[in-house]
């Protein structure tokens, strides 16, 4: 017997229902990008032990990072392959890669993916703490699912923007 097919509106109750915001009582919310899109709400007061910054999807500009950059004194680096280097970052410090994340290494139609382990050893930041933004079209559940505990523990917070939230986000 095969159940039938929910739909796109019935996916987005059981993911509601799975995902459910708590209130951390030494959070102080604060706003790192744009005002509008590019910005993202993180603990502001608990990123103290970040020492490097990735930001995954910035199109062109990355408000987020240079942001993040400027008020912790960290680098930020800023992870795209559809999207030419963007300025860097006023008084921040920025390093553009011309790269895209994704769950193994491979090359798409001339462009190059990596896996988020990966980047962060050619970069030199496996031993370091970091803080995480990712807003990549729908590549982002399947990037982190590929990334073992071990890295994903060095994440202080991550600022996730979902894109195509089906079936497999409740798997």
């Amino acid at each position: 017997l095969q159940l039938p097919k929910p739909s796109a509106r019935q996916i987005r109750q059981q993911l509601f229902e799975e995902v459910r915001p708590i209130a951390l009582k030494n959070c102080t919310l604060r706003r790192f990008g744009s005002p509008n899109d590019g910005g993202y709400l993180m603990c502001g007061n608990l990123l103290d032990k970040a020492q490097v910054a990735y930001s995954y999807g910035i199109g062109g500009a990355d408000d987020w990072g240079c942001d993040v950059s400027l008020t912790h004194g960290i680098p930020v680096h800023q992870y795209d392959c559809f999207m030419p280097a963007p300025a860097p970052c006023p008084s921040g410090r920025s390093v553009f890669h011309d790269e895209c994340i994704g769950a193994v290494p491979e090359i798409i139609e001339s462009r190059v993916f990596d896996s988020l382990s990966r980047q962060i050893w050619k970069n030199g930041d496996a031993g370091k703490t970091l803080v995480l933004k990712i807003d990549v079209e729908g590549a982002e559940l399947g990037s982190l699912l590929a990334t073992p505990d071990r890295v994903l523990d060095r994440i202080e917070q991550i600022a996730m923007e979902i894109h195509g939230a089906d079936e497999k986000y409740l798997q």
